[in-house]
């Protein structure tokens, strides 16, 4: 409501709608655009001054003012589609994937809910069709049958990229009246036969020079600057001024600048950070890095993070490390790096985690290993994990099958060796007599 976000934003003046809530979800298909920042710009028709986007902080509820900052890069800039008109009609949004910002923990989907208003004195006018412009980003925009999204003559910029949107309704602004209402719409459109034009996006801002001398206080630098840094940079941070980088600011290092990394100063990230570098800077850590990972630091990695990260770095994992993964991070897992886990190391992982194993990477684990797990490790196996165990598998891990359970032993795809389950005597009475003794003598 106007009332909740004049409370969360500290505002007195009276605050008017001029779309409803906004919320869309900008796809990057491109892995190597995963935690940069992503525009994304919505026309308007002729609005008030004094253009606020009001953000909601998804885990909080509130709303917050979402200005553009030129030191981060990111927030919303309002500006004229032509120089010649009297008023701004281009709302671009700048976003960090995974950043501070962006509502979407997922790497590589940003999500940004929220709605334009104005503090202006003036009536609200009715904003046009929105228009969608991405870069190397898929672009989704779902609509609850609150606004209008006319696909058919909506012109969309996005390069090489696909865009999405989808209508069932119509609203005019001029009714909007009392707040910012409704789900999941993309802009608030006028009723009738909408006309849409294409305003051009503006560039997110230009990255600084790269940067060669590390500042003495590290603590302000934002992800730009991190990505900023030359690889001679990198590699002179200290422990200590890793240990004063934001989570934020994490973001911003690449593969080539995680390898660059001193061990003492890998040995500095704590979980938040972890947690925030991208799959992409994960690859880059090397054996000897990894092993000088914190054990409480290695719970901050993600499925997405493990996944990434090199098979002969993943092995360098010590034991008291892969007991501190988390179950999303186990989900993350690969056949390879499977394959790399001794029996002991397997077996230091919780039955809960044990049923988070892709099944589709389930084929990697050794039958050595296998035959290591407990009967609680064992009877955490999902039949979608035991469907996708190999004949080898199951011919050789013989420990193993028989902790199954005959509900288990049914969604093997192989059937085990008859040597690998128990016996019933009764199913064959003949071998219980003693040789050479008639039973009816």
């Amino acid at each position: 409501t106007l009332e909740q976000t004049a409370k969360d934003t500290g505002s007195a003046a009276a605050i008017k709608p001029l779309t409803d809530l906004m919320d869309f979800k900008i796809n990057i298909s491109d892995t190597s655009q995963h935690g940069t920042i992503q525009s994304v710009s919505f026309k308007l028709s002729a609005t008030e001054s004094n253009l606020i986007y009001y953000k909601l902080d998804s885990d909080t509820n509130t709303y917050y003012e979402f200005n553009y900052d030129a030191a981060t890069g990111e927030g919303a800039r309002f500006t004229k589609s032509n120089e010649s008109l009297g008023y701004n009609d281009v709302m671009t949004l700048y976003i960090r994937d995974n950043g501070e910002h962006d509502s979407d923990t997922t790497a590589g989907v940003i999500r940004d809910p929220g709605y334009i208003g104005s503090v202006a004195t003036a009536t609200v006018q009715k904003a046009d069709n929105t228009t969608v412009e991405t870069t190397s980003t898929d672009t989704e925009s779902t609509d609850t049958g609150t606004t209008e999204t006319d696909t058919g003559s909506t012109d969309t910029d996005t390069g090489s990229t696909d865009t999405e949107s989808t209508d069932t309704g119509t609203t005019d602004t001029g009714s909007s009246g009392g707040g910012s209402t409704g789900g999941g719409s993309t802009a608030t459109t006028t009723t009738g036969t909408p006309s849409t034009t294409t305003a051009p996006a503006t560039e997110p801002a230009t990255p600084p020079s790269l940067i060669d001398d590390l500042p003495a206080d590290v603590s302000g630098l934002a992800a730009d600057d991190i990505g900023s840094l030359t690889s001679d940079a990198v590699s002179e941070l200290t422990a200590d001024q890793v240990s004063d980088l934001a989570p934020s600011a994490v973001q911003g290092f690449t593969a080539d600048q995680v390898s660059e990394l001193s061990n003492d100063a890998v040995a500095a990230f704590t979980p938040k950070q972890v947690k925030q570098l991208t799959p992409e800077a994960v690859a880059g850590f090397s054996k000897g890095q990894v092993s000088e990972l914190t054990p409480k630091a290695v719970k901050g990695f993600t499925a997405d993070q493990v996944e990434s990260l090199p098979k002969s770095s993943f092995k360098a994992l010590e034991t008291v490390q892969l007991a501190k993964l988390s179950k999303d991070a186990v989900s993350g897992l690969t056949s390879g790096q499977l394959k790399t886990l001794s029996a002991d190391e397997l077996s230091v992982f919780k039955p809960k985690k044990i049923g988070q194993i892709d099944p589709d990477a389930i084929s990697g684990l050794k039958p050595k290993a296998l035959d290591e797990l407990t009967n609680r490790q064992v009877k955490a196996f999902t039949d979608d994990q035991l469907a996708g165990l190999s004949k080898k598998q199951i011919k050789k891990a013989d420990a193993f099958v028989d902790a199954l359970s005959d509900q288990q032993i049914d969604a093997l795809t192989f059937a085990p060796n008859p040597s690998s389950r128990l016996i019933d005597p009764l199913d064959n009475p003949s071998d219980l007599l003693l040789p050479g003794v008639d039973p009816l003598a």
